[in-house]
């Protein structure tokens, strides 16, 4: 049998430790669609930065019930009127149906809430459209939507637990660089120390 040195012993273990690394990272990029951020702003405040599958997200939260197929010749063709009424609903999802509570109990209140326009998630919808039709291998690459909201409380913020609306899971929190974990059907609220 052929003895292994120091460095050749070094080496294959930091080889082996790369490879099960890139793999995990592979394995986690391929899980994650929708991901929030939470930044504490000031004292009192907390902002939430949402990164979210485009037609995931709107599919889950406006049609969930109708196939992928019947939802792109439906919504990728709505008036741009119409369209814009759909999108005002899932803003009306999020006042309602993310909630964030201090760790004291109270209820924080939406203070501000910004989504992009009503014509730029049609486009995207309609660019899918394009490529699910065709059976491009790239369909569901499309690039995250952002929506930043912001909640506040009437105290000093030191610890909250927050619930989204389940169309959304899984989805992936991010309190920090090591404070981070997924909300699924499974597990509905994380709390938040800060």
């Amino acid at each position: 049998m052929k003895k292994i040195n120091k460095l050749q012993l070094i080496t294959l273990l930091f080889w082996s430790l790369s490879i099960g690394y890139n793999i995990q990272l592979v394995m986690a990029h391929d899980l994650q669609k929708n991901q929030v951020t939470l930044t504490k702003q000031g004292n009192q405040c907390l902002q939430l930065d949402f990164s979210l599958a485009p037609i995931d997200s709107f599919h889950q939260l406006l049609a969930s019930a109708l196939p992928l197929n019947a939802f792109f010749n439906e919504y990728a063709t709505l008036p741009a009127e119409t369209f814009n009424v759909k999108v005002q609903h899932i803003a009306a999802l999020f006042k309602n149906n993310i909630i964030i509570i201090a760790g004291d109990g109270e209820f924080l209140t939406i203070t501000a809430l910004e989504m992009p326009s009503s014509t730029l998630w049609q486009q995207v919808l309609k660019e899918q459209r394009i490529l699910h039709l065709s059976n491009a291998s790239i369909q569901g690459h499309a690039l995250p939507i952002h929506i930043t909201m912001s909640a506040c409380s009437t105290q000093r913020l030191s610890r909250v637990q927050v619930h989204v609306d389940p169309h959304l899971y899984p989805l992936l929190v991010i309190a920090s660089a090591h404070d981070q974990f997924w909300l699924t059907q499974h597990i509905p609220s994380a709390t938040v120390d800060f």
